[in-house]
């Protein structure tokens, strides 16, 4: 996809492909029940995870990065580090706390108001209700438009998912466009215009490179 060698940063996240060395820490996180439930997900096995790796990274019509935290940044937010797979980028020490995902849709597949599913997740619960979702969306919208071209977002939450709707509609300013219920999903939209995004990318601190080298730091 798109993003394979690039690299986004925030005022406290990292954001990089998902690369073979993710697979092992990110097929763990999808051994948990709530996380397969919330994201609509089937369980893989190990072989079948580092398959789906590869599909993300040379598809056409979706997009993922992985969801760092800068050990620095972790230290001044007062989240302990044990437990988490920790990686060096460029000699900066990272942890993986999640991921955040735009789907495409084909061209004779018209998309809820003509726009690109995203979504977040933070698989590491002691990183949840801190602001880095709305950060992680912040950054993938901006990306979105800026290197995509694209300007509408949608949001596909189930109806049960509180917390995301909230983080959506009162977080990033996205609005209710239907009710899905074969499928107990309510739809959000959100149409970013210049001003939009470069309110997101200074609220955001949005900042892309080059991906650089990225290593896993083995315990």
């Amino acid at each position: 996809m798109y993003n394979r060698y690039e690299c986004v940063r925030g005022k406290r996240l990292v954001l990089t492909p998902y690369l073979p060395l993710h697979v092992p820490t990110y097929h763990k996180w999808m051994t948990d029940a709530a996380l397969l439930a919330t994201t609509c997900s089937e369980p893989l096995t190990l072989d079948e995870e580092y398959e789906n790796q590869q599909s993300w990274l040379a598809s056409t019509d979706k997009l993922t990065f992985i969801l760092h935290v800068p050990m620095t940044v972790l230290s001044e937010m007062n989240v302990p580090s044990e437990g988490l797979t920790s990686l060096d980028l460029d000699g900066e020490r990272l942890v993986m706390v999640g991921d955040c995902n735009v789907f495409v849709p084909l061209p004779h597949v018209v998309e809820d108001n003509g726009g690109v599913e995203v979504e977040v997740m933070l698989a590491e619960t002691r990183f949840r209700r801190l602001g880095l979702a709305r950060e992680a969306m912040q950054l993938l919208i901006v990306y979105a438009t800026c290197r995509l071209g694209f300007r509408s977002f949608v949001a596909k939450i189930l109806e049960s998912n509180v917390d995301s709707r909230n983080l959506f509609v009162h977080g990033l300013g996205f609005r209710h466009f239907k009710n899905v219920p074969v499928f107990d999903e309510v739809h959000f939209v959100r149409y970013a215009n210049d001003h939009d995004v470069e309110t997101f990318a200074v609220t955001s601190g949005y900042s892309p490179s080059g991906l650089g080298e990225l290593k896993l730091v083995l315990p």
